[in-house]
């Protein structure tokens, strides 16, 4: 079976990136041929400074007045050139060129990939926020599969809304673009209560594509790093959360352990060793040899949870939709890891990880049937 996948491979995220390579290579372990889709709009583009977000409130007033717009690149292009870190860059290149199969044609506008769609038996969209309209991904129908032959199999994988709820006047454009899909599945129970408000009613919940490969398959690429244990890793997207800078000091202090973070965007104050180039592979072997993990990520808690660590998570600040999180944590039983305080009476630090893959298995089977269903 020739398959194309699509997704948001590009964006030098180690969720993204590692998610597209799971499902690509348990497609591939099922003896389909399997391409993922090298659609990379300028807006995906990390260096790309004029673009502005759906979601920035700089954009309303962009759009009528043409030196706001100017005034937007100039600080973000600054911006960039203090934070940018090449290193880091390259090793996600490399790090795609050697594990994802990229179509050889290179897609740039939606148009270019509606004119000339690469061939294929079936499509998959899928994996991370790519129906999120508040972002550029979420209103462009490359991701809904408005291209190629009808007759060409569309299926969607734990695709994301990224929200919890659809504003009215967009249900009636994301309810038509969703129309052609032969299955629909999604990462979060959320995901679902959307689809049925859109009159979608055959929905299907499954997992994250990470979890389909076990803790093996993702030591064996994993790439050690000059990093002596015992140690906590501290994954913070924003450097500066109260609540995961606490709970480190706390596991620091009572087991004696250095703090290590792991960050693209800047260095913790207070950790002992600051990475701020890991690649993909090194991020999985941080976190494979970590004593615990502290993070307000959700593929961080995803891979802690692959890899048995124990492992504490906390909320993004002033985001709303905690879904993707919350629904993980309670399928495996897991709820008093999310979001507990130093004081809380039920802090936990010994996980029955038996209890937890037995848990995990059952919603990982699903997933696996979901995929093998649609596509044959």
């Amino acid at each position: 079976m020739k398959i194309k996948t699509i997704t948001c491979h590009n964006v030098y995220n180690y969720g993204a990136t590692l998610q597209a390579y799971a499902l690509q290579h348990f497609l591939e372990m099922q003896g389909n041929e399997v391409e993922i889709i090298d659609y990379a709009p300028a807006y995906h583009d990390p260096l790309n400074c004029w673009k502005i977000p759906n979601n920035s409130r700089v954009k309303k007033y962009a759009d009528f007045f043409f030196p706001i717009h100017w005034a937007y690149f100039i600080h973000r292009k600054i911006k960039l050139l203090r934070t940018v870190n090449k290193k880091r860059l390259e090793k996600f290149h490399v790090f795609d060129r050697t594990f994802l199969h990229l179509t050889s044609e290179k897609y740039v506008t939606y148009e270019q990939l509606k004119n000339t769609p690469p061939r294929a038996d079936v499509y998959i969209a899928g994996r991370d926020q790519i129906w999120n309209y508040a972002g550029n991904t979420g209103l462009d129908p490359a991701f809904y599969l408005k291209f190629g032959d009808k007759k060409v199999r569309r299926i969607s994988y734990a695709a994301s809304f990224g929200l919890s709820e659809i504003k009215i006047d967009f249900k009636e454009t994301i309810e038509n673009l969703l129309g052609g899909f032969d299955a629909i599945s999604v990462r979060e129970k959320t995901g679902l209560k959307i689809l049925d408000d859109l009159n979608i009613k055959d929905g299907y919940h499954v997992m994250d594509p990470v979890f389909l490969l076990n803790r093996n398959s993702w030591l064996n690429i994993a790439c050690p790093m000059d990093v002596s244990a015992p140690y906590i890793l501290v994954y913070d997207f924003f450097q500066n959360d109260e609540k995961i800078k606490k709970m480190t000091f706390f596991l620091s202090d009572r087991y004696g352990l250095k703090v290590v973070s792991v960050n693209d965007n800047g260095k913790l104050s207070y950790a002992d060793l600051n990475i701020c180039d890991a690649s993909p592979q090194q991020f999985l072997w941080l976190i494979a040899n970590a004593k615990f993990v502290v993070s307000n990520s959700f593929h961080a808690t995803a891979f802690s949870i692959i890899m048995r660590k124990e492992f504490f998570v906390y909320p993004i600040p002033k985001h709303n939709n905690q879904s993707r999180m919350v629904d993980l944590l309670s399928l495996v039983g897991l709820q008093k890891q999310y979001d507990i305080t130093v004081e809380d009476s039920e802090l936990s630090i010994t996980i029955d990880w038996d209890e937890v893959d037995l848990k995990l298995e059952k919603a990982i089977t699903f997933s696996k049937q979901f995929i093998n269903r649609f596509i044959s």
